[in-house]
């Protein structure tokens, strides 16, 4: 794997840019950040429509860490699946 592809994984976790590289890229390594950052993406989006304000922050805050958790395994070159999102990936 190359030093390239490890730095579109990590930008594939930045908003809007896993879509990009979801579909911009062919390699495996990409791709499988790109989903799960997308999958992050809209559930941050999702929890913005709660009732209740401080659930809101809560379940923000928990998917900000997931995605620099994500950032971090994209950067250092490893294939490391997020928590919770891997469930959902695999249905």
């Amino acid at each position: 794997m190359s030093d390239q592809a490890q730095k579109i994984a990590a930008l594939s976790y930045v908003p809007l840019l896993s879509i990009v590289c979801l579909f911009g890229r062919e390699e495996h390594f990409i791709r499988f950040h790109a989903r799960q950052a997308l999958v992050v993406h809209i559930f941050l989006i999702l929890w913005l429509f709660l009732p209740w304000w401080w659930l809101t922050i809560i379940l923000e805050m928990g998917s900000f860490i997931l995605l620099i958790y994500g950032f971090y395994y994209a950067a250092i070159g490893k294939e490391h699946s997020l928590p919770i999102v891997k469930q959902l990936l695999s249905k």
